[in-house]
């Protein structure tokens, strides 16, 4: 699955379902997602590429905190 950012809390993120076609989500305050599922969920605000961008961004936050961390760590010696 592609997971591009194409500006401030906004990526396009490729179907699952159907591959080569993508959807925008954005983050934040006010996320959303052009995808199907999304617009029939107006009171839930959520679906699965939601998840999917969120469970990324987490993944590479932590990944960016073990480096800087590492970074630190060789300075200190």
């Amino acid at each position: 699955m592609i997971i591009q950012p194409i500006g401030r809390n906004q990526y396009k993120v490729e179907s699952i379902t159907r591959p080569g076609s993508y959807y925008v989500v954005r983050l934040g305050d006010k996320r959303s997602c052009t995808c199907p599922s999304f617009e029939f969920s107006h009171e839930r605000r959520w679906c699965k590429h939601i998840s999917i961008v969120n469970g990324e961004m987490r993944k590479r936050q932590k990944e960016m905190e073990h480096k800087r961390d590492g970074i630190e760590k060789a300075g200190k010696y």
